[in-house]
């Protein structure tokens, strides 16, 4: 006999439909992925202030991985890693041809305070609006 067991399927709600059940599936992972990447994004905005990363790249116009590892004596590698994720969340502005990250979306004054406090993500939007 086998130690792990199958477990009967469950009867579908009156009234719900194979697609139905389908997509409520589909609209709940939706949610929990974006829940996940909200959350792993609040903890890397928190590691690059805490690091000194967004103060490093306030006002510095482009640099590579390197300069901006070289600034904050952490891993060019870790660095790259974070900058890549910033880039892709649009916190950064990523020149591929050159190999260089900015932070040139907005004033840096803005995003970075001077206690090394990242502002929110709507106060940013409000600011580019006006």
């Amino acid at each position: 006999m086998s130690t792990m067991q199958q477990t009967p399927q469950r009867a579908a709600e009156p009234g719900l439909g194979a697609e139905d059940m389908h997509a409520a599936v589909e609209a709940q992972m939706g949610k929990i992925v974006t829940e996940l990447g909200a959350a792993l994004g609040v903890l890397l905005i928190s590691l690059g202030t805490r690091s000194g990363l967004w103060a490093a790249l306030a006002g510095a116009g482009p640099l590579t991985t390197a300069e901006v590892a070289a600034k904050v004596s952490v891993d060019p590698s870790l660095v790259r890693e974070w900058l890549r994720a910033q880039a892709a969340g649009g916190y950064l502005d990523y020149d591929a041809a050159g190999d260089l990250i900015s932070l040139e979306i907005l004033d840096a004054s803005r995003r970075v305070t001077e206690a090394g406090r990242v502002e929110s993500t709507r106060q940013l939007r409000n600011a580019q609006s006006t």
